[in-house]
């Protein structure tokens, strides 16, 4: 299913194909390093259409729900109030996106537990904590 949503999408930007691939860059490059990505010249173009379709899809709502799902983990992770302050996305991890497979990652201030946030197509799988 993600795949030929992926294809699909990769068709209608092929014509501003590296506009996309800077502007993905740009929002997603810091994250890349779990995917061994480390200039947008190495993102393939199915790559870059994955992430135009990511962008558009966080912005929608995707973030939020992520968002309170990884607050609900921490909380439930630290015993005391206030044992961390923030939390920020550390890494995106896309090295199984053809086969619908992806994981966003978050930390926290505290740097005590790690977050993954698994996907298979656009629904999340499973919340895992490591540490």
């Amino acid at each position: 299913m993600l795949q030929k949503e992926i294809k699909e999408n990769l068709y209608e930007i092929q014509a501003h194909l590296q506009i996309f691939r800077e502007n993905v860059w740009w929002s997603w490059g810091r994250y890349l390093m779990g995917s061994n990505i480390t200039s947008p010249k190495e993102l393939s173009d199915e790559q870059v259409s994955f992430l135009v379709l990511l962008d558009e899809k966080y912005k929608e709502g995707l973030e939020r729900k992520i968002v309170g799902l990884v607050k609900e983990n921490l909380d439930e992770w630290y015993a005391e109030d206030g044992a961390y302050k923030e939390f920020w996305l550390h890494a995106i991890c896309i090295s199984n996106f053809r086969e619908g497979k992806w994981e966003l990652v978050f930390e926290d201030d505290n740097i005590d537990v790690v977050v993954h946030v698994v996907f298979e197509d656009w629904e999340i799988k499973y919340i895992a904590r490591t540490h």
